[in-house]
């Protein structure tokens, strides 16, 4: 499912983040879109990271089919963001306030469920074609 920028697993949860150097005031319009410095994005980063959180969820899935909630993060590295609340259950946030969105999650996964997923992710690195690594 593309490109995931990073996979964070851990008592808290699981978290797809999507990482993005762009500059400026990100903000959101009437619509719920993203916008930078007033205009719009080049590209649905919302959409992006939802779809890859979904792909994610179901290659997690356990052997009895339960799959845990996989967070959708999209992080602004140099902007400053002005996105309060999450848009279409996507978190927006400057890479300030991420370590800070993580721990504070509502989140719980057992150590054991942590270990499952850490070792599966490992497993789909290793079923991927050289080019896909």
């Amino acid at each position: 499912m593309g490109n995931i920028d990073h996979i964070v697993v851990g008592p808290k949860g699981v978290f797809v983040i999507e990482t993005k150097g762009h500059s400026g005031e990100i903000t959101l319009s009437p619509d719920g879109n993203l916008l930078r410095d007033s205009k719009p994005l080049d590209k649905d980063f919302l959409k992006q990271v939802l779809g890859q959180s979904f792909w994610l969820k179901e290659k997690l899935a356990g052997p009895d089919g339960r799959a845990p909630f996989v967070n959708p993060v999209v992080v602004f590295t140099r902007a400053f963001v002005k996105v309060y609340q999450p848009v279409k259950s996507v978190r927006i946030v400057n890479k300030k306030w991420l370590i800070n969105y993580i721990t504070e999650n509502k989140g719980r996964l057992e150590k054991e469920e942590v270990d499952r997923i850490f070792y599966r992710l490992l497993s789909m690195k290793s079923e991927m074609a050289p080019a896909e690594k």
